[in-house]
């Protein structure tokens, strides 16, 4: 008798496992995605694993190595794919590949892409959006088809002839990501839910008063303002949160219990001559504490590297062409220039410590990479 009840209820619940609607989805908007679209299950797909951002070179014998058929697929048919979007190529060779050859893009670490879609809200309640919940490491794939164009970096000449005035600044976004705590929503009694809730990731720890400080690199001084973007959680209790810049006031916020905020704030452009201190405080109680995911500060930089040999920054949209003259940059013998929006990579030309650069209008802003080929690209083995 109890093994027949005991086997009743095991069909009992496997039916009703059966019938429950499965979850492991993807809501993008209106499309509901399985993370598998993309795949062609007729190609072959090699992995590439990376943990930092970068220009990365796959040469023909890392190819060789890990089984492609460098010698009977041609350069023009090779495909890469990001969390299910295909990614831009530059191919040293659309023909068949010798031993010189190579495959370069630019790769990204691992942030949050894919772990705001655990959240109901992941706006209202993800914690950072700069740090992932699981690994930093992201996955790429490539691939080959005869069937498609495959996306491409364009190589355009750098045209010195006819040049308009040369530009002030770009802009430059220089952020603190904060990883040394973890929490997650609970309730009074510490009991948390098993699915992720409001707040949960990293950030720094728990502090009534936490100052930190954002010291901006060659600014330029004129009349274009900055904006300083930062997210926070408070936990159990009553909150009235302040945040000062410069010990001024510019943020009020009064809540109870878990929360997670997030401000934007102007920051005039006098002020980027110097350190910029953060205040968070809590003001409630002693218990009013908060922790911190990010601050990061967009503002105009002069186009001065600092002899760095990889150096990001983005130039506002224009109709017009816009020339570059960068200073301080640790150039090398062939320094290549990716703009990431506009799919397109040129050669600066180098004059003394300057390299001079010609960019074709864009109807968006575009951010660029400068690379010194020599020692700053990253070489996938």
């Amino acid at each position: 008798m109890k093994n027949s009840f005991f086997y009743s209820l095991i069909l009992l619940l496997l039916f009703v496992m059966l019938k429950a609607p499965a979850h492991a989805q993807i809501i993008n908007g209106t499309d509901t995605l399985y993370g598998n679209e993309w795949i062609n299950f007729n190609q072959s797909y090699f992995k590439i694993m990376l943990a930092e951002d970068g220009i990365y070179r796959i040469p023909f014998q890392a190819l060789s190595d890990a089984g492609v058929p460098v010698n009977s697929v041609p350069g023009a048919q090779f495909q890469l794919f990001h969390n299910g979007e295909e990614i831009p190529l530059h191919i040293s060779n659309d023909g068949t590949f010798g031993t010189a050859d190579y495959l370069e893009f630019f790769g990204k670490k691992n942030t949050s892409e894919l772990d705001k879609h655990l959240f109901k809200d992941a706006e209202a309640e993800m914690m950072n959006p700069y740090f992932s919940l699981i690994t930093d490491t992201a996955a790429y794939f490539l691939t080959w088809t005869t069937n498609l164009s495959p996306l491409r970096y364009q190589t355009i000449a750098n045209d010195m002839t006819n040049l308009p005035p040369k530009e002030e600044y770009g802009w430059y976004d220089l952020t603190q990501v904060f990883t040394g705590g973890f929490d997650k929503k609970r309730n009074g009694e510490g009991v948390r839910n098993s699915y992720f809730d409001i707040s949960e990731g990293y950030s720094s720890g728990y502090a009534q008063t936490q100052n930190i400080n954002i010291t901006p690199i060659q600014p330029f001084i004129g009349n274009q303002n900055a904006m300083l973007s930062l997210r926070y959680a408070c936990g159990l209790g009553q909150h009235n949160q302040a945040i000062k810049i410069n010990g001024q006031q510019a943020v009020a916020d009064q809540f109870n219990d878990f929360q997670v905020k997030s401000h934007s704030l102007e920051i005039a452009n006098a002020s980027l001559s110097s350190q910029i201190q953060v205040t968070f405080e809590g003001m409630a109680s002693n218990n009013d504490k908060q922790r911190v995911a990010f601050i990061s500060l967009r503002y105009p930089r002069l186009l001065d590297a600092q002899n760095q040999a990889y150096f990001t920054f983005s130039i506002g949209a224009s109709a017009e062409e816009k020339y570059l003259e960068i200073a301080g940059f640790n150039a090398g013998t062939a320094p290549v220039i990716y703009d990431l929006t506009n799919r397109l990579r040129l050669l600066p030309t180098i004059e003394g410590n300057f390299l001079k650069i010609a960019l074709p209008p864009s109807n968006m802003e575009r951010q660029l990479v400068l690379v010194n080929q020599d020692v700053a690209i990253k070489t996938v083995n």
